[in-house]
């Protein structure tokens, strides 16, 4: 028995070998199946961190695209603003000149007005001397007619007087 203790001792320990061979391969396959599986779960956290932080980029992107909407929004808003300052600008602008305009008139008028002013001014003098002399001439006329109209009154009193008394002679030579 001893052949065939020693037979089956040697295929036991060639099954053991065996085994211990296959254990130690199904060991090392268990291994390098668990070295995949932490490098499948690294990848795999690697993977979701990255899917993460995709939606978050594009979140974040979304926001971003808002935001720029927005921003484009007010920044034609801004324009038409502007541009309504601008038109506000020229037309103050246009009216400043006018201003301007009128004011060079007016002051180029007043110059001629200053001349115009004197020249009337030296018209009215002259018109205001020769009313005056009118007033006094009217004076001596007025005195002058005064007198003559007393002239003429007693002249008319005389002739009254004359042709009385001619009328009172020629009565009395009628008489006569």
């Amino acid at each position: 028995m001893d052949l065939d203790d020693k037979a089956d001792a040697e295929n036991i320990a060639a099954d053991q070998s065996d085994r211990r061979k296959n254990i130690e391969d199904q060991i090392k396959a268990l291994n390098a199946k668990s070295l995949d599986e932490s490098k499948l779960q690294e990848v795999q956290f690697n993977l979701d961190k990255t899917n993460n932080t995709k939606e978050k980029l594009i979140k974040k992107v979304n926001e971003l695209i808002v935001q720029v909407d927005q921003l484009t929004d007010e920044k034609k808003k801004d324009e038409k603003d502007l541009e309504k300052m601008d038109k506000m600008i020229k037309d103050s602008n246009a009216k400043v000149d006018k201003a301007q305009k009128q004011l060079d008139t007016t002051n180029d008028d007043k110059d001629g007005n200053e001349a115009m002013k004197q020249k009337y001014q030296d018209e009215l003098k002259s018109v205001r001397t020769e009313l005056d002399q009118e007033k006094k001439d009217h004076s001596k006329t007025q005195l002058i007619k005064g007198k003559y109209e007393k002239d003429i009154a007693e002249i008319i009193v005389r002739a009254e007087t004359l042709e009385k008394k001619s009328k009172w002679l020629n009565k009395r030579r009628l008489r006569l």
